[in-house]
């Protein structure tokens, strides 16, 4: 299978996609679960996106790394009374959890 889409070479998207640049820096957390599954979208928007950084979560024995918050915002489903992102300024990270959601 390809190592960058993850779909066997007949089906492997790679040479379709032409990545563009981002403002704001892309950052995925993604359960390692996910990293297997070829429906994870994670793994697509790195194909996409340039300079988007997956870091996987959910092993018993691995440190999340520490990464610059200032200016972050994080992208999840909204809870009642969350806060929303407002500033003049836009951010300089946005921070996606990707996970299994049973």
């Amino acid at each position: 299978k390809c190592p960058n889409c993850a779909f066997t070479p007949e089906f492997c998207i790679c040479s379709a996609i032409t990545p563009i640049s981002c403002q704001p820096k892309i950052t995925i957390f993604r359960h390692y679960k996910e990293s297997y599954r070829l429906s994870n979208s994670a793994r697509l928007i790195k194909l996409c996106i340039e300079d988007t950084d997956i870091f996987d979560y959910g092993f018993r024995d691995r440190r999340l790394p520490d990464i610059d918050l200032e200016g972050a915002v994080l992208l999840f489903p909204p809870i009642e009374d969350s806060a929303v992102y407002s500033s003049e300024l836009p951010p300089k990270r946005i921070i996606i959890v990707d996970g299994t959601w049973k």
